[in-house]
């Protein structure tokens, strides 16, 4: 029973009894009432993975950047111009 002091468990409520009653979103049409969410999982966790990378070597010689480098895998043979730049999820230094 919803009331002024839970009032604010309304909406999670209802989409509880959605998803319990079997009526969730899909990729087909219809007229049922949903709501999403979405994350991009790839960026999400590589965020994570840096962040937790960088805490844990925070009181060491190393350090951490994350998405750098913009080095090169191969050059030209004839004006040794980069080709193929890389972009590695995170590189670590030493200082």
């Amino acid at each position: 029973m919803i009331d002024r002091t839970n009032r604010r468990w309304q909406e999670l409520l209802s989409m509880a009894r959605l998803f319990l009653q079997g009526r969730y979103q899909t990729t087909t049409g219809g007229s049922g009432q949903g709501t999403a969410l979405l994350f991009e999982m790839n960026t999400l966790f590589e965020e994570y993975v840096g962040r937790l990378v960088t805490r844990a070597l925070s009181k060491t010689d190393f350090s951490v950047s994350l998405q750098g480098g913009r080095l090169f895998c191969l050059s030209a043979e004839t004006t040794e111009r980069g080709l193929f730049p890389t972009k590695p999820d995170m590189d670590l230094h030493c200082y």
